[in-house]
């Protein structure tokens, strides 16, 4: 697989978030500066379409200075590289990603979703669509479409079918007619659609309308969004907003238009976009994280300016375009996994594949593995269409370059998160930048750190930050989130943990509901056959209560799964039903301990308030004693009462005359019936008992005891 995907599952938001301002500094907050100089390990190349050498060769980021240029890597980039990183080291949301819906289009009527795709097509109509300011309107077409032979049309418009691009067939034609959608037959303009396999023909579009209607913000933001990617489609928009009209299909429901498309096959909007996916994904706790803290937020309801300043990472040299620090032409087809590919990018909980008309959540965080040393593999290459093919010139590796990130009332925690995010808190993996990312481009490394105006070290920062993400995580550092991004931003040798999917390969997945599913299961069969005993000790532990123990064990096969690529999700929901249960376990615990500890504490005040009478001739109530005194020997006597004043008054050591006179009563009752077990005592009184009875309520009340005044 081409990346990799982080999931946040507990988020942190920073108590001291609503807090923040430009103007009143916190008491810890500080002003300063940070120094980062990076060294790009492998080729680096960050396209500027303005940056070309005497070739025309794409170059990198660059001001010119003498003849010769400054190659810089942009703080944009910097920025969302390390706020991205940092919103998975401190459990943050998702906000760096692009909203927008996906349409598609289903030819193969054996799968449900082709079926119920024909369907809808068999409602398809006709109209044209236009703009007037802010608003679309769609005027209907009277007349149903009629449509002309390619052969025929080919016979007019010689060699238009050579074109790929709905827009580029059109314009063509338009240079031939002059004007753009022609009058072809009285009453109807010629459209024609994109290239497909097995095309016969193009369609005449009636000219005669009915009464416009307004169309609703969600049709135009899903016909926009989806047809965005489509060749030309900007000319189309252009059109529109120079108050021209195109001409659309369209499917209405219930006397509302619900879908716009440029063809009879349109491309069907999914129900859901990326931002709902998102948001079903992340959880709802209220309250801004550390980056949102850090860097700034924009709201309907509020907005905070950000506290960070990334600025660019200059190159410390200057460099000829001819110069050998600039690598020779590479050419190929840099295509990039797109959010419209499901099976990768969207929850897949099995078994067949969910789409943006029913996913639950997205599959996480999209990052490439970092490749071993400075190593580059080739760019695929597509020699049937030139188009879709880009040539640049590499910076080559060993460059540095040197950025500044000013920082305003910082905390130190959130210095920390920075820093933390920069270095990726350890050696031994590297951070990734600019195109060609998924092919070893733009490898880089922080070689060094310096701050300024700040009054602690790198270390005390990173241990600042470290220690509130501990709070929040225990063993943060070893949980899930940092050990699966610190494992993929480090080196990768081996070839399968680096091969692409090739175009073929995405068609294939795409039409196999089950190849990826079948896959992953084999794979995750085998490797739980490999660790049978580890999964047989972890089942153990549970069904012992030991949850920690279990927990340790699952965490080891967890990485275990991350080092031979195999799915660890259900490992991972067993580490969360365990924690739950665990949780559950202990608030019961807790609990019932609560209770004990009330019922008890209201048996000593009730105990207390009935004084030491009751305390003395309490009886069994059910059981085998039932009707016993529970005190029924002259130490337990003594003993209770000995220990009857503290329990009233800690300062208290003496019995009161009642009291005394309670303690008498019951070494009567005792005296009646004494205790076999007390013969010796009994026979004796100047057995130390008796003294220390004497003790407590004087020789005089003892007497008594024995008929004495």
């Amino acid at each position: 697989p081409e990346s990799r995907r982080v999931l946040q599952r507990s988020l942190y938001t920073p108590k001291w978030a609503d807090k923040v301002s430009q103007d009143i500094p916190f008491e810890d907050g500080e002003d300063g500066w940070i120094e980062v100089t990076w060294e790009n390990v492998s080729p680096l190349i960050l396209r500027d379409p303005t940056a070309k050498d005497k070739n025309g060769i794409t170059l990198s980021m660059s001001v010119e200075s003498d003849g010769k240029r400054r190659y810089f890597i942009p703080g944009s980039s910097l920025k969302g590289m390390i706020r991205a990183t940092l919103e998975i080291l401190s459990f943050g949301r998702m906000e760096q990603y692009n909203n927008r819906f996906f349409g598609h289009r289903e030819f193969n009527t054996k799968l449900p979703e082709g079926k119920s795709y024909q369907d809808e097509m068999q409602n398809v109509k006709w109209g044209w669509l236009s703009k007037e300011g802010e608003k679309y309107l769609l005027s209907p077409c009277k007349d149903d479409v009629k449509k002309v032979d390619i052969d025929t049309l080919s016979y007019t418009y010689s060699k238009y079918d050579g074109e790929i691009s709905q827009w580029e067939r059109n314009k063509f034609i338009s240079k031939k007619a002059g004007s753009m959608f022609p009058e072809l037959e009285k009453g109807y303009r010629l459209y024609c659609t994109g290239k497909m396999h097995n095309k016969k023909h193009e369609y005449l579009i009636p000219i005669a309308t009915s009464e416009s209607k307004h169309l609703p913000n969600k049709v135009v933001e899903k016909f926009l969004t989806v047809h965005e990617p489509t060749p030309g489609f900007e000319n189309f928009v252009g059109m529109l907003d120079k108050e021209e009209k195109i001409p659309v299909s369209y499917i209405e429901k219930d006397g509302q238009i619900v879908t716009l498309g440029l063809s009879r096959m349109l491309r069907l909007p999914y129900k859901k976009d990326v931002k709902t996916l998102v948001e079903e994904e992340q959880m709802s706790k209220k309250g801004h994280d550390l980056c949102e803290t850090i860097f700034g937020y924009a709201t309907p309801e509020k907005s905070l300016r950000g506290r960070v300043q990334v600025g660019n990472a200059f190159c410390e040299e200057l460099i000829a375009d001819d110069d050998e620090k600039v690598k020779d032409v590479v050419s190929g087809v840099m295509g990039e996994p797109k959010p419209s590919f499901y099976p990768l990018y969207l929850k897949q909980p099995g078994p067949n594949y969910k789409t943006y008309n029913d996913a639950e959540g997205i599959a996480g965080r999209k990052l490439y593995r970092i490749h071993k040393g400075n190593s580059v593999m080739e760019l695929p290459q597509n020699e049937n269409n030139e188009s879709v093919t880009s040539s640049f010139r590499p910076l080559k590796e060993g460059l540095t370059f040197t950025m500044r990130i000013n920082l305003h009332n910082l905390r130190p925690i959130e210095t920390g998160g920075l820093l933390s995010a920069i270095t990726l808190h350890q050696s031994g993996a590297w951070h990734n930048i600019g195109a060609a990312k998924s092919f070893g481009y733009g490898k880089i490394e922080c070689k060094d750190i310096k701050l300024h105006g700040l009054s602690r070290s790198v270390d005390d920062y990173l241990k600042a930050f470290e220690e509130e993400m501990n709070k929040h995580k225990r063993n943060w550092i070893q949980s899930i989130q940092a050990k699966w991004l610190i494992n993929i931003l480090s080196e990768h040798s081996n070839d399968d943990e680096l091969k692409l999917m090739t175009l073929g390969e995405h068609k294939d997945v795409k039409k196999n509901e089950n190849f990826q599913k079948l896959r992953e299961q084999e794979n995750k069969f085998f490797f739980k056959r490999r660790y049978a005993d580890l999964y047989n000790k972890a089942e153990g532990l549970v069904n012992q209560q030991k949850y920690e123990e279990a927990i340790k064990v699952y965490k080891e096969l967890i990485e275990k799964a991350i080092n031979e690529k195999v799915s660890y999700s259900e490992e991972a929901e067993t580490i969360k039903k365990i924690e739950d249960s665990s949780k559950e376990a202990e608030r019961k615990q807790e609990e019932e301990a609560r209770k004990r500890e009330e019922k008890e504490r209201k048996e000593r005040e009730q105990k207390r308030a009935q004084g030491l009478s009751h305390e003395l001739e309490e009886m069994y109530g059910e059981g085998a004693n039932e009707g016993k005194y529970k005190v029924d020997t002259v130490k337990k006597a003594k003993d209770r009462a000995s220990q009857w004043p503290k329990k009233q008054n800690p300062k208290r050591e003496k019995l009161t005359e009642e009291e005394k006179d309670a303690l008498l009563k019951t070494l009567q009752r005792l005296k009646a019936n004494p205790d076999k077990s007390e013969r010796k005592i009994w026979a004796n009184r100047e057995n130390r008992i008796w003294q220390e009875l004497a003790g407590l309520m004087g020789y005089n009340r003892l007497g008594k005891l024995w008929g004495e005044s």
